[in-house]
């Protein structure tokens, strides 16, 4: 289901033109509907019934192994939050003082966050790399050193909607056995086109409530098999005794590459994840994100007409997505997002001067080109 037919089933995008699934994506109201329905049977039935409990975590496991077997080479782990998944790595690493992190100025607020939170917890050097500056590849090499433990990136970024050439990236890794690649993902399930295991990256953070329009927040973590029993955060599925026994010990290895699945807490989510998912695979993913592309190109040869904008493209066209940046040569970018806003045009204003930035998804359609140029237009009329 893409375009018309899936924007009838989204409040959302009927009475605005919705362009922000890069931040959430709005859930179609079937998805709403089945989470609904799972939130009331587990207050009706209790949620600490035991029978039910038990059977939600064999419900939640079977999803994992879904999601698993998308994107094989590796183990999931679901989490609560984009957050938590990139923290399951950023904690389970065993750092030594003056160990370095290389990332970039393309991340979004969480991966710096937890970057910043980790580097003063153990005392690590942040190297970041100026994507749009030179060639990042080379600067990547210039920043590895024998101290490198962990390099984090994002597949796609938050800021340009720019694709990073993530197995270039794991190839000039290669020299440095020590180093692990996390790969944050947040902006790229659902949105280009993904084989996680073909990117070279150990870590791999999953997003399902942006382009996919799960029910937030929805996360994942997929941790390549060979790689799993080097993080300290990820533990077998035992069982309490085993667990105990463990502790008495102070044995913190890591035995298996079993992740549990979490318990009850985001069970009606999940319902509503897997709805998405339906609709994803139900065309293919490829046919999603090629519509996407196609409506997002259509932007950019549109808008060259337009004298008061530009669209920020990198150079290397194989790094553009259907994440647009427009920037106005004449309004500041506060002053442009909310002349689209009071126009029920949802675009999202970038820090720095940036511009605003447009996400395409598979609910839009071209009506939503048309208006998007003409509100541009209407924008900067009086301007």
């Amino acid at each position: 289901m893409i375009g018309q037919d899936l924007r009838y089933l989204i409040p959302a995008a009927m009475d605005h033109v919705y362009l922000n699934a890069a931040v959430i994506g709005p859930t179609p109201m079937s998805a709403l509907t089945a989470a609904t329905a799972a939130e009331l049977e587990w207050q009706e039935v209790g949620p600490g019934h035991l029978p039910f409990y038990q059977g939600v975590r064999v419900e939640a496991s079977r999803f994992q192994q879904r999601l698993q077997s998308l994107f094989p080479g590796g183990s999931v782990h679901l989490a609560y939050t984009h957050r938590q998944a990139l923290m399951i790595v950023f904690y389970g690493m065993q750092w030594a003082p003056g160990d370095a992190i290389v990332t970039t100025d393309q991340e979004d607020a969480t991966m710096l966050g937890a970057i910043l939170e980790v580097a003063r917890r153990f005392r690590l050097r942040v190297s970041i790399l100026k994507v749009g500056q030179g060639d990042y590849l080379d600067q990547l090499e210039a920043a590895l050193d024998a101290s490198t433990r962990l390099v984090a990136v994002s597949h796609v970024s938050a800021e340009t909607g720019w694709a990073l050439a993530m197995a270039d990236v794991a190839e000039r890794l290669k020299p440095w056995p020590r180093v692990r690649l996390l790969v944050d993902g947040a902006h790229a399930w659902g949105h280009i086109d993904l084989d996680i295991e073909a990117t070279g990256a150990d870590f791999y953070v999953l997003c399902g409530h942006k382009w996919l329009m799960a029910p937030p927040p929805a996360a994942a973590l997929w941790v390549r098999h060979f790689r799993a029993g080097e993080l300290l955060t990820i533990s077998p599925d035992e069982d309490r005794e085993q667990r105990l026994t463990r502790l008495q010990a102070l044995d913190w290895t890591i035995q298996g590459t079993q992740l549990s699945a979490p318990a009850i807490q985001p069970w009606p989510r999940l319902v509503g994840w897997g709805v998405c998912v339906d609709y994803f695979e139900e065309e293919g993913f490829g046919q999603h994100t090629a519509y996407h592309f196609e409506l997002a190109n259509e932007l950019r040869t549109a808008i060259k007409d337009l004298k008061q904008v530009e669209v920020l493209d990198p150079k290397d066209p194989s790094m553009r997505t259907s994440l647009v940046v427009i920037r106005s040569r004449v309004l500041a970018t506060k002053d442009f997002a909310e002349r689209l806003w009071s126009q029920n045009i949802f675009v999202h204003p970038l820090s720095g001067e940036r511009g605003i930035r447009a996400s395409w998804a598979s609910f839009n359609t071209q009506d939503d080109v048309q208006s998007l140029l003409q509100g541009i237009e209407a924008a900067h009329f009086t301007a």
